[in-house]
C-alpha cells in the first residue's frame, strides 16, 4: 500500500542518516530482498531484506529493513539504530523514546529520554 516493499519503505531514510553520519559517498552495496514473513502467502512484495554498504572512507554498515515483528512485539515498527565506533556505542530506539550510550570516556552506560506530545 505504501508503493514499495520493506526494503524500499525502510532503507531510504536510514541510508540518508548513514550518509549524513559518515560524511562519505557509498562505494559498494549488496542487497537481498524476499517475502519470508507472510504465513498466509498473500503478499506480492518483499517483507524482508538485508542491505550491506561500504562507504568510500572505509566505514561499513548493515540495514535490516524487514517487516519481521509479529503482533506480539511490544512496540510497532521496531525502529532502532546502533552506531558502533572506536570511542563508544549509541543505541537509538525511536519508539521506546530512549537512547543508550556506552562510551569509553564515562566507562558506564548512560540513558537519555524524550517524550512526544
Amino acid at each position: 500500500m505504501s508503493g514499495g516493499g520493506a526494503v524500499l519503505d525502510h532503507t531510504v531514510h536510514v541510508m540518508d542518516l548513514m550518509n549524513w553520519f559518515t560524511g562519505s559517498l557509498v562505494e559498494t552495496v549488496y542487497a537481498y530482498a524476499d517475502t519470508m514473513f507472510d504465513p498466509e502467502g498473500t503478499r506480492t512484495i518483499d517483507d524482508s531484506g538485508m542491505v550491506h554498504i561500504t562507504f568510500a572512507n572505509g566505514v561499513y554498515g548493515v540495514i535490516d529493513p524487514s517487516w519481521s515483528r509479529n503482533p506480539g512485539f511490544p512496540t510497532w515498527g521496531d525502529v532502532t539504530m546502533e552506531v558502533i565506533g572506536t570511542r563508544g556505542v549509541i543505541s537509538i530506539d525511536a519508539f521506546n523514546q530512549k537512547n543508550n550510550v556506552y562510551s569509553r570516556k564515562s566507562g558506564k552506560g548512560e540513558w537519555s529520554f524524550w517524550e512526544t506530545t
